[in-house]
């Protein structure tokens, strides 16, 4: 199947193991059987919904909200009005969503700490 590959790859970086990962693609696939997308759409699927079902630990200190914009600019190469349009906001607010989530992130990084 066209694109089965990079979207089970961005659900591996995404998800919190491969079984989490198998499980968002298949869902995504399955439902895309009904309304064809292309790679990039499904990739930016797969991406959302491990965020919000079963995110990889990189992912896990941030708020949902947070981590899906970041995740979508990251793993899916997102722009910030890309990342809008996906989540239906605001760009000024994908914006402020992803300097939270990056600030979350940061602040749990045991290495950063002093």
């Amino acid at each position: 199947m066209l694109g089965l590959s990079d979207v089970y790859g961005a659900a591996l970086a995404a998800a919190a193991g491969p079984a989490a990962a198998a499980e968002v693609t298949q869902d995504v696939m399955v439902a895309a059987a009904a309304e064809p997308q292309d790679t990039r759409t499904l990739v930016a699927r797969v991406v959302v919904r491990a965020m919000r079902t079963a995110p990889h630990a990189a992912f896990a200190p941030m708020p949902e909200p947070e981590r899906e914009v970041v995740a979508l600019a990251r793993l899916a190469g997102y722009s910030v009005t890309e990342i809008a349009d996906a989540l239906h906001i605001e760009p000024a607010e994908a914006r402020s969503r992803m300097t939270r989530g990056l600030r979350a992130a940061k602040g749990s990084d045991p290495s950063r700490r002093t």
